[in-house]
């Protein structure tokens, strides 16, 4: 099984897309590689959206806001990260686990 996901880790990350990242998620959502596959899809969905569209990089505060959340992993703890960051980098990422706690 290790020798899978990581090579299916390797594969997400040469096709670098969201549907990529999707797809290892769903059937790795708690594997070794899930937060950097979910990090790479909020990445990579970023990325697809028009240069407006496009929200700047999270700051230390943010980063580790998003970091203490997910440890947490309660429908409190990414309520109130979406209470501070709302419109923040990270804010669909949390309304999926949001949704995914719920």
């Amino acid at each position: 099984m290790t020798g899978d996901v990581t090579a299916d880790w390797n594969r997400a990350q040469q096709i670098d897309t969201p549907d990529a990242y999707r797809q290892f998620l769903s059937r790795y959502s708690s594997g070794p590689f899930a937060m950097l596959a979910e990090m790479k899809l909020a990445e990579t969905e970023e990325g697809s959206r028009p240069a407006s569209e496009v929200r700047p990089e999270p700051t230390g505060d943010a980063r580790a806001d998003w970091n203490q959340a997910q440890q947490i992993n309660t429908p409190a703890a990414y309520r109130q990260f979406l209470r501070r960051y709302p419109s923040g980098p990270l804010a669909k990422l949390a309304e999926t686990k949001l949704a995914e706690v719920e």
